[in-house]
């Protein structure tokens, strides 16, 4: 969890222990729970050490428990915003880390490909978990929650065990796989073009200049002179117009996703080429800065200034073990193949599986098939479930993969305007410290979501 959000939790404890008279409330526990490591070989014995968070402030029985299923990142603890629920309904919070992230490391997958990484081990994790936690809480129904891949979990744990999960919460969760995820940049400059639409005309001339420029060998020479190189590669320039999307997008690896998010990032790289006061084109200007990168006054040089770039890290070790998951199962790769997007045209689903996944000995046919099988067993956009509540934010390139429509009266979707990827998560205290003409909105729909939560239990 991140280091904002882990400040946020501890200001709702701190909050609510005001009414609730309660010790050591900005704590979560530290634990370890063994695991199985094959969850599918009857004969394997083996278990791995998987660390989880728990917070028991009353002990009551029969109280619900509200676990927090963590995806590809390390976890400290639920978000604020199950903290905050939990907290109003007197139940146990608890945060179990996924399996080959953080520190649950069941075996040592950088020597070898992490064969027991997959969804359906880390569901049946989950389910091993809860069983064994029965034996302490053995009247208290279970609340699973998570955002985007863990979304996904937290929807498919409530399809297949409904009678050990009462209900889930579902955070931009992109339950429909694909591995070429064109829509994402798609939805990128569609969010650009609505807040800055000058800077997204400016790429779009960028793209056009250069797909012109591309096509004669007058054009590829100005090319290579733009790039300071002998002769124009083609792949030099799909990498250029990857990279741009890239860091209109996102910092370091990490999806910011939303404008809001990293204003003085885009704003600076925005003025950069809608302010050209020498002369050179917006495509002149772009290359040149892409050159630069890691120098003084290049583009990373803003991310720098504009984030704490330690907060943002994700560990090597983290970022292999998803793209294995990646390359293997999941997919979302975030092509430019679609010439609806302002950025240009970069490598095609084949260069860019490649790229990443030539590590792994898996082929993109298998990948392909291993997708359409995971979207056939939950039904993609469609799963059959219910006390499922799916959040989204209207600003997140995954919305196109989510539940967008209420599948049923107890399977509802809510849409945060103006939030993005996992934003509502930071929950109520994080708006109420904020200044946006739509808080009333959405604490309106945080009252209709805990209410609805109440109903299951």
């Amino acid at each position: 969890m991140e280091l904002r959000a882990a400040m946020l939790v501890n200001i709702a404890l701190t909050t609510l222990s005001a009414a609730f008279p309660l010790e050591d409330t900005n704590q979560f526990e530290e634990h370890v729970f063994y695991q199985k490591l094959d969850h599918f070989d009857p004969d394997d014995v083996e278990y791995f050490k998987q660390r989880y968070f728990k917070l028991d402030l009353f002990h009551r029985d029969g109280a619900p428990i509200f676990l927090e299923i963590e995806g590809e990142t390390p976890t400290d603890g639920p978000t604020a915003f199950l903290t905050g629920i939990a907290l109003k309904y007197q139940g146990v919070i608890m945060a179990l880390e996924h399996r080959y992230y953080g520190k649950s490391i069941p075996l040592s997958p950088f020597y070898s490909e992490p064969r027991y990484l997959s969804s359906e081990q880390a569901l049946e994790d989950i389910a091993y978990f809860i069983q064994a936690q029965k034996e302490q809480y053995p009247n208290s129904p279970w609340i699973v929650s998570g955002c985007s891949y863990a979304g996904n979990l937290a929807t498919w744990m409530r399809q297949k065990y409904p009678h050990l999960v009462q209900g889930a919460i579902a955070g931009s969760a992109p339950l429909l796989l694909k591995a070429d995820f064109y829509e994402y940049y798609e939805f990128v400059g569609e969010v650009l073009k609505k807040k800055a639409p000058l800077c997204h005309q400016k790429l779009v001339e960028a793209s056009e200049e250069f797909t012109t420029l591309e096509k004669t060998p007058e054009g590829q020479r100005k090319l290579a002179s733009m790039f300071g190189i002998a002769r124009y590669y083609p792949h030099k320039g799909e990498h250029f117009h990857q990279k741009l999307a890239e860091k209109m997008s996102g910092v370091n690896g990490k999806n910011i996703q939303s404008l809001e998010y990293y204003l003085p990032y885009t704003s600076e790289v925005c003025n950069l080429i809608t302010r050209n006061t020498h002369g050179k084109s917006t495509l002149e200007i772009l290359i040149n800065n892409y050159r630069l990168s890691g120098r003084t006054g290049a583009l990373e040089s803003v991310i720098r200034r504009a984030f704490d770039t330690d907060f943002l890290k994700w560990s090597r070790e983290d970022y292999s073990m998803w793209t294995y998951q990646a390359c293997n199962e999941l997919g979302f790769f975030q092509t430019l193949s679609s010439k609806n997007q302002p950025f240009g045209a970069g490598p095609d689903l084949n260069d860019l599986y490649h790229n990443i996944c030539d590590k792994w000995t898996v082929s993109l046919e298998t990948l392909e098939d291993n997708i359409r099988k995971t979207n056939l067993r939950y039904g993609g956009k469609t799963p059959n479930v219910t006390n499922v509540v799916f959040m989204h934010g209207s600003n997140d390139p995954w919305l196109p993969l989510g539940v967008l429509r209420d599948l049923s009266s107890s399977a509802r979707v809510f849409i945060f305007q103006g939030l993005s990827h996992c934003e509502f998560c930071n929950g109520r205290v994080y708006f109420q410290i904020a200044e946006d003409e739509r808080i009333p909105e959405w604490m309106k729909m945080y009252d209709e979501i805990d209410s609805i939560i109440g109903s299951w239990f």
